[in-house]
């Protein structure tokens, strides 16, 4: 299957029912480039029908797909295995016979709620920008996160060689991420050279709605959350993990206030619960580590 349009794609992520979903195949929008509007008797000879009107019938509800006919009518629009399963399941809403008797409707409304999902998630990545696609590479690129933990005070910043030091990466490597984090605008850079966080901890709000970074977030915490839930003994733990960054003298109040927090919070809440109370892991790219 060739890459169609974004806007096709949508089109029939929004369509109400199987007829209009395949109807789109066979009408003709000067904005959609790919895939091209099909004639019935270019649909006839891809999916081996013997008559050209078949199609035709199906749309004017004169006729009823059947399982038999599925496999042809997928083949003849040139649906991949995830669009020819989310067809089947709009099919499935209507047609009897393409249920399974084990399952009432509410299954296949689900079904076809995850599957919906599913593709707008991906159509999503392809929807990005240029210039986002080239922030995100950035940011999910090696040494990102142990760069940017090294900047500091996000009004004072740090300079080059505080950077290199606290992160204790080589500055070559250090000068490089600086650069690509500049030109995608995610620090600053003052006249004094001097690098400033340019989003905080919870910012960069305008990846926030980027499927793409959400998504690899996503498949990174849940990687770190089996790794903490394959450690921990009790299912009242509590999962955090957070990186951050501060300045070596400051370290000592950091870890005084951490431990506070944490005695005031699991003597109010966890500590009837469960035999771990918390479990807290924390990454600190200064010569001070704790964890």
């Amino acid at each position: 299957m060739k890459s169609w349009d974004v806007q096709f794609e949508k089109l029939l992520l929004s369509a109400r029912d199987y007829r209009a979903f395949i109807k789109m195949f066979f009408e003709r929008t000067p904005e959609i480039g790919s895939p091209r509007a099909l004639t019935f008797g270019q649909f006839a000879e891809r999916s081996g029908f013997a008559s050209k009107s078949f199609m035709h019938d199906v749309l004017a509800g004169k006729k009823r797909l059947t399982p038999a006919s599925f496999d042809r009518v997928s083949l003849g629009l040139g649906l991949n295995k995830s669009w020819s399963d989310y067809l089947k399941t709009l099919v499935a809403l209507e047609e009897l016979s393409f249920r399974n008797p084990k399952h009432d409707l509410d299954h296949y409304a689900r079904q076809l709620e995850r599957l919906n999902s599913k593709l707008r998630k991906r159509t999503s990545r392809r929807n990005v920008s240029n210039t986002d696609k080239e922030k995100i590479d950035v940011l999910l690129g090696t040494d990102v996160a142990h760069v940017y933990a090294s900047l500091g005070d996000t009004q004072e910043g740090e300079n080059f060689d505080s950077i290199v030091s606290r992160s204790r990466l080589a500055p070559e490597t250090v000068r490089t991420v600086l650069e690509q984090l500049v030109r995608v605008k995610v620090i600053d850079k003052d006249g004094n050279d001097r690098y400033r966080p340019g989003a905080n901890a919870l910012g960069l709000s305008e990846l926030s709605n980027l499927t793409q970074f959400a998504d690899d977030f996503a498949n990174a915490s849940e990687r770190a959350l089996k790794r903490f839930q394959s450690q921990s003994k009790s299912p009242e733990a509590l999962y955090m993990i957070q990186t951050v960054s501060v300045k070596s003298d400051e370290m000592p109040n950091f870890k005084a206030r951490l431990a506070q927090l944490i005695e005031e919070f699991t003597g109010e809440v966890e500590e009837p619960r469960g035999d771990a109370v918390a479990e807290i892991c924390i990454s600190f790219t200064s010569n001070h580590l704790s964890k």
